[in-house]
């Protein structure tokens, strides 16, 4: 919860507090699969202020284990995706991750929300807002959910 916490600050310090925050519940409990999401989702955010070059192997070191502690935790198959769109590009593998995060859970807001990204991406605009509608509804106070339907 804090590290979430300090990762909803969307700052550089949060993100850092939210980064030692995270090492240290996997200190606590290497076998527990979300804070590896929560560490994965920390470097990703990262990426907007320091070089993607730098978090994003980080990221995916994280986020490559959260679906194999836990392959019915619908966060991780949504955070691999977001890596998978924005580092590696593969716009069809992210795709079919999302849709497993939806299908695991489908009111998990931020699979809606990446999802939507996506299908922005892919100039799926009627989808996209259908996606960014939802993640709204299932979680009104998120920012970060606000601003990304803003936005798209």
């Amino acid at each position: 919860m804090l590290g979430r916490f300090q990762l909803n600050k969307r700052t550089k310090e949060g993100g850092e507090k939210a980064v030692a925050l995270f090492e240290e519940a996997l200190r606590l409990h290497p076998d527990y699969a979300l804070p590896y999401v929560g560490l994965a989702a920390a470097f990703n955010q990262q990426s907007g202020m320091v070089r993607p070059s730098e978090v994003f192997p980080k990221s995916l070191a994280a986020i490559e284990k959260a679906p194999r502690l836990d392959p019915n935790l619908a966060e991780g198959h949504a955070a691999k995706g977001w890596t998978r769109m924005t580092f590696h590009w593969d716009w069809r593998g992210a795709e079919a991750v999302f849709q497993e995060a939806l299908r695991l859970n489908p009111s998990y807001p931020f699979a809606h929300t990446f999802y939507a990204t996506l299908l922005s991406c892919r100039r799926r605009f009627p989808e996209e807002i259908i996606q960014s509608e939802l993640a709204a509804k299932l979680d009104p106070v998120s920012a970060g959910i606000g601003v990304s339907l803003g936005y798209l």
